[in-house]
């Protein structure tokens, strides 16, 4: 099982957007359900992932968005935005400091409906009231989320780059940049 939606350059056709949809912010309470997403795309355990996203929405100080896809009663996507400072000497090639959208996730059996374009306009229109750039930065293989996120505009800037706790070594990721002009 890949980690990534399997690229199709031709889309095939899928329903659009759930009528019941709700994008909202995250509370502390979702935890559980959008670490069960995580999972069911990375596997691994998710009561780490659980205590991590608890921990940030308890912490959340302005410079931190966690977005909820929800249809129904049910959680089945989630997108977030977040500011990075690189660690004291950091070297050269450390991502930069700004503002990152980041963690883009929708469950399987709702992807290709427009879920991740609406979780992805929601954290741009967020952000343009912070800053004049936003960066995000992908696993060079998941062509399905660097197109998505080509049509915002965002534009490669490196592949010579580290970000901790994501991407560790050097050459396996794409650093983007959107400029955003008003």
């Amino acid at each position: 099982m890949s980690m990534f939606e399997k690229y199709v350059r031709e889309i095939p056709a899928r329903q659009g957007l759930p009528d019941n949809l709700v994008l909202r912010r995250a509370v502390v309470g979702d935890a559980f359900s959008i670490a069960g997403i995580v999972v069911e795309r990375e596997g691994g355990d998710i009561n780490p992932i659980i205590k991590r996203l608890e921990d940030s929405l308890k912490r959340d100080e302005g410079e931190f968005l966690l977005l909820v896809a929800q249809v129904g009663d049910e959680p089945v996507g989630f997108g977030r935005a977040c500011y990075f400072r690189p660690p004291e000497n950091s070297p050269s090639y450390m991502a930069p400091e700004g503002w990152y959208l980041l963690g883009l996730i929708v469950s399987p059996r709702y992807r290709r409906r427009g879920i991740a374009r609406l979780l992805t306009e929601e954290r741009i229109r967020w952000l343009k009231e912070k800053t004049d750039k936003i960066y995000y930065f992908v696993n060079k293989k998941n062509r399905v989320s660097i197109e998505l996120h080509e049509a915002f505009g965002f534009e490669e800037i490196t592949r010579d780059f580290v970000f901790p706790n994501a991407l560790e070594e050097r050459g396996r990721g794409i650093l983007f940049r959107l400029d955003i002009k008003d």
